[in-house]
């Protein structure tokens, strides 16, 4: 019987310790989670361009959370682009004065062709103010070609690639041939 408190205090302690080590541990992960959220915005200076890279999956609604922007795996932050946020960025780029004009670097856009039209529109809009939009790509697929005609002045790496299916695709297939 002595034995037996023995084990079970021994196992009772190891757990209640565990329990506080994993409790710190989750404290210090959220602390910074939420410095992360929490970044200085530096003032804007005259003569800027707004750099934007759309070569990543643009989101419908970007998150504020500090949780949705971790990844598990690599315990890296990690951005997640919101369609909303895109939108929001052009339309203050057109009203802010210290912002001459746009840079678009584009490649393969992983976003549907409704996403695509409302930032092509948004650059128009921006247009309507008389700043310029620059696009430069190394590898330009269709849907990023459409973005970038509402460019000023399109950059292509000169050994970069073009890749135009059209609106659609299909195989052939002749029977016994």
């Amino acid at each position: 019987m002595k034995q037996f408190f023995k084990f079970m205090l021994a196992s009772m302690a190891g757990f209640t310790l565990t329990i506080i080590i994993v409790f710190f541990l989750l404290i210090g992960l959220i602390a910074s989670l939420l410095s992360f959220a929490e970044q200085d915005v530096e003032p804007i200076g005259e003569n800027t361009v707004l750099y934007i890279n759309l070569n990543q999956t643009i989101y419908d609604r970007g998150s504020n959370s500090p949780l949705n922007s971790m990844d598990l795996f690599s315990l890296k932050p990690s951005r997640q682009l919101g369609l909303n946020e895109i939108l929001e960025s052009i339309y203050y780029a057109k009203q802010d004065s210290n912002i001459d004009g746009i840079y678009l670097e584009l490649s393969s856009i992983p976003a549907g062709i409704s996403t695509i039209e409302e930032i092509r529109n948004a650059l128009i809009e921006f247009k309507k103010s008389g700043k310029f939009v620059i696009s430069y790509s190394e590898y330009m697929t269709q849907s990023a070609y459409y973005l970038a005609s509402v460019s000023d002045k399109i950059y292509h790496n000169p050994e970069g690639i073009f890749l135009f299916k059209g609106l659609s695709a299909q195989v052939m297939y002749y029977k016994g041939l």
